[in-house]
C-alpha cells in the first residue's frame, strides 16, 4: 500500500504544480499513516482529493493499482457491495448491547450514539432488590417483559 501511495505522489508531483495538489498530497500522506495493515483484511481502496479523504476496507481482494482522474475510479467499491451483502448482528444483552456492521468476513463495531447500550434497570446497571421473600428472578423478568 505505500508503494503505491509513493507512486501516486510522485506522478501527481510530475504531472501538476506543486500547489495545485498540495492538499490532496496532504490528505493522501494523512490516509496512509492512519491505515493499519495488519486489520486490513481483503482489500483497501484510498479515495483522496482537495476536500475529501477517505479508507474503506474492502471485503474482496481489488487489482492493485493507481487512478489519477478527475473523478473517483469506484468500480471495485461497487463490484465489493454487489458481490457481498451488508447485514448488521445485534448482541442484546444486560451489559452492554452492542451492534456491529459485517460483510462477508469484516465485522465492525457500530459505537455511534446509542451503542453501546447498558440496561440500567433492574439486574443491569442497578442492583436487584433482595431479602427475604422476594424472587429476584421474577423482578428481572417483569422488568425484561
Amino acid at each position: 500500500m505505500k508503494n503505491l501511495a509513493a507512486e501516486g505522489l510522485k506522478r501527481l508531483r510530475s504531472e501538476f504544480k506543486k500547489r495545485e495538489v498540495a492538499a490532496l498530497v496532504q490528505h493522501l500522506n494523512r490516509l496512509v499513516d492512519r491505515v493499519d495493515g495488519e486489520h486490513s483484511l481483503e482489500g483497501l481502496a484510498l479515495f483522496a482529493s482537495r476536500e475529501i479523504a477517505t479508507a474503506l476496507q474492502l471485503p474482496l481482494r481489488p487489482r492493485a493499482r493507481v487512478v489519477i482522474d478527475a473523478t473517483f475510479a469506484t468500480r471495485d467499491l461497487v463490484d465489493s457491495l454487489n458481490r457481498s451483502p451488508r447485514y448488521r448482528v445485534l448482541v442484546l444483552t444486560e451489559t452492554p448491547t452492542r451492534l456491529f456492521d459485517a460483510t462477508t468476513n469484516v465485522l465492525t463495531e457500530d459505537r455511534t450514539k446509542p451503542f453501546p447500550m447498558v440496561h440500567k434497570g433492574p439486574g443491569g446497571a442497578s442492583r436487584l432488590p433482595g431479602g427475604q421473600g422476594i424472587n429476584r428472578s421474577a423482578v428481572r423478568d417483569e422488568s425484561h417483559r
